[in-house]
């Protein structure tokens, strides 16, 4: 999705607008949002980049919403696997490396 994912959904979702205050008053608060027939995790982490992901983690199939919003990411709540805005996993920290493939 181009552009600021917040932008974005806000100007898709005019009707949202508690969801909207809620981001732009603080981070780390989670929400879900529907959007075109879809559910999505929307989120503002504590450096104050928006994501808007696919709402289970793709280890396990946890919810996203119930996930902690760390510095610049999104984990999820059941192995702790670590996702940035635009959907990359940056931590693994159950697998040998922390998921980081080896040169």
């Amino acid at each position: 999705m181009p552009g600021d994912a917040f932008t974005v959904v806000q100007a898709l979702l005019p009707g949202h607008r508690e969801c909207f205050r809620t981001l732009s008053t603080g981070p780390s608060r989670v929400n879900i949002v529907l959007l075109l027939g879809e559910d999505l995790v929307l989120y503002r982490s504590l450096d104050g980049t928006p994501g808007l992901l696919e709402p289970r983690c793709c280890h396990r199939g946890t919810s996203l919403f119930f996930g902690r919003v760390e510095e610049d990411c999104i984990r999820c709540p059941y192995h702790g696997w670590a996702f940035s805005a635009d959907g990359t996993c940056v931590d693994q920290p159950c697998e040998p490396a922390r998921g980081v493939k080896e040169g």
